[in-house]
């Protein structure tokens, strides 16, 4: 469903979905930090800070990709709960804030630029008929936590 909202938004039918929703992650921070994961740094894994894996502008932005170790990635994902993961998450967010904020204001304002919110809203609307009520519904929701900017 997000390749037919992508065709809609950017009238472009060549995205492509990475089929392990990684592979093009690692090949890019390998790139741009000239180290491979369990090669140069062990016990580390590529992560979203940001998450939104979906979101065709974030996939592979550099700047929302980050070497976690391995024991603190729990702290770090969507289905962090508790405490301390979710004092950790924050911390984590704030910092990645900090250094990206840049980045941040250009993504934010390129989805305005872009109307994208709007068009989403469009989109769904056209699709409302055509699926079941759960499905649509799950969709909206999680489409607007995808491309939604990052505040």
């Amino acid at each position: 469903m997000y390749l037919e909202l992508y065709k809609y938004l950017f009238h472009n039918s060549h995205v492509e979905k990475d089929a392990s929703n990684n592979t093009q992650p690692h090949r890019l921070i390998r790139q741009l930090t000239g180290l491979k994961r369990n090669y140069n740094v062990y016990n580390y894994q590529v992560s979203h800070i940001w998450g939104r894996t979906k979101n065709i502008f974030l996939f592979e932005a550099p700047w929302n990709l980050c070497y976690t170790p391995k024991i603190i990635d729990p702290f770090t994902g969507h289905e962090t709960q508790g405490p301390w993961g979710i004092e950790y998450k924050e911390l984590f967010l704030s910092r990645a804030r900090e250094r990206y904020q840049p980045f941040l204001d250009d993504y934010n304002e390129l989805l305005e630029t872009l109307n994208i919110l709007p068009r989403v809203q469009e989109y769904l609307l056209s699709l409302h008929d055509l699926l079941p009520e759960k499905e649509w519904t799950q969709f909206s929701k999680d489409v607007f936590a995808e491309l939604s900017p990052i505040r």
